[in-house]
């Protein structure tokens, strides 16, 4: 069997061709003969799948950057696996390739599908094109957002001296919306009688030309937002969406909020046994010495979505790291600060009751904010891995 090892950078890629795991690792990372690089090109790609491998083996690297030699490779009817960061760097040292460089990573990643192609787990799964989509999609329009906030708060400043009566204007734009009224009427996309009564008798010193031009920037990157939403709203309405859906709704969880976890944890099933059961294993607990039940499913959904800390213990030292996508948690922040934290936004069902009672009892004992919200963000997590495999059972 031919396994390709491929390091990628940003505009090329680094192979290295194995039939089978080396005997002397060390003998083959200094023969020039098993490696080939290959660059960003038409003509580079076909010389690659020409080496015609039966399987490759890549790490997820900047995804944009990985996604051009996945595809084409998938394309070519080649199988295509992933390594994580983590497990790539303490495999390439077990192998005795301390040194870290695009040779001694594609020679890893070879040797590492021979070691472990028989454990499924140790390779990071390939999402779907439409949960890869949501994912890209809310990636963009994370990236729209802050740009429009930085031309946001630009236009403002020029609005304080300008028509100092709006500069403080502020309106949420709900999914699928259109762009606020005062920008399209600043850059002339819409009539308003009230904004024309306003700068008539504004105090400030008029409108420049820059800065409707500047509002027409805002207006467009709204609309792009709008398009990439609305392709993600056809995309959730799929039906095998619809249990997932269904039950984040019942969360209160937002649109962009529920591509973002279907894009981590779609299909739950990767997170089961082979059985298609929650994984439940007892064994001896390392602080109680007794037996303990530990369910290995829901701490793999827990992880998935950085609610289980990797453990970090050194001789008398405990603590614990922080793991897990950074926008997931941050998005469950806001969902607490939105919809948990006041009372008259919480959803008037179990979940809602449920832990806004565990906020409420936390504010009441004075608990650190960012140890309770911690613990509330975590059984968001727990309750939502429930749901999920009940919905699972139930359809």
């Amino acid at each position: 069997m031919k396994v390709l090892g491929i390091d990628v950078a940003k505009s090329s890629v680094v192979c290295c061709l194995l039939s089978n795991k080396p005997s002397d690792i060390r003998e083959v990372y200094r023969d020039s003969n098993y490696f080939y690089k290959f660059n960003a090109d038409a003509q580079d790609i076909q010389s690659l799948l020409e080496l015609f491998p039966d399987c490759a083996i890549l790490e997820p690297t900047g995804v944009n950057y990985s996604r051009l030699w996945q595809t084409r490779l998938q394309q070519a009817g080649v199988k295509v696996c992933l390594v994580g960061h983590n497990e790539l760097s303490s495999y390439r040292k077990s192998l005795g390739l301390p040194d870290k460089d695009d040779e001694a990573d594609a020679l890893a990643l070879a040797s590492y599908f021979f070691d472990y192609s028989h454990m499924p787990r140790r390779f990071l799964s390939i999402r779907e094109p439409s949960v890869y989509f949501l994912r890209e999609s809310i990636f963009d329009l994370e990236h729209y957002a802050r740009v429009r906030n930085a031309i946001t708060n630009r236009l403002k400043q020029q609005l304080a001296w300008q028509f100092p009566e709006v500069s403080n204007y502020s309106v949420k734009r709900k999914f699928l919306g259109l762009s606020p009224l005062l920008w399209r009427w600043l850059a002339g996309f819409s009539q308003s009688s009230r904004y024309d009564r306003l700068y008539c008798q504004s105090a400030g010193e008029g409108l420049t030309a820059n800065t409707r031009k500047t509002a027409k920037i805002l207006c467009d990157i709204y609309e792009l937002e709008l398009s990439i939403e609305t392709e993600v709203a056809e995309v959730l309405k799929e039906s095998r969406f619809s249990s997932y859906i269904e039950v984040f709704k019942n969360f209160g969880f937002g649109e962009r909020l529920q591509a973002l976890l279907l894009s981590e944890i779609f299909p739950i099933e990767k997170f089961l046994g082979l059985d298609g059961k929650p994984e439940i294993i007892i064994s001896t607990g390392k602080i109680s010495g007794k037996p303990t039940k530990k369910n290995l499913s829901k701490r793999r959904f827990k992880k998935a979505l950085g609610a289980a800390p990797t453990r970090d213990w050194s001789g008398e030292r405990r603590g614990y790291k922080k793991t897990g996508p950074a926008l997931v948690k941050s998005k469950l922040y806001l969902f607490i600060l939105t919809r948990i934290a006041p009372k008259k936004s919480r959803l008037d069902n179990e979940i809602g009751k449920k832990l806004g009672g565990m906020f409420d009892e936390m504010k009441q004992q004075k608990q650190p904010t960012r140890k309770s919200w911690g613990k509330i963000r975590c059984k968001v997590v727990e309750m939502l891995y429930e749901y999920l495999l009940k919905a699972l059972q139930n359809s």
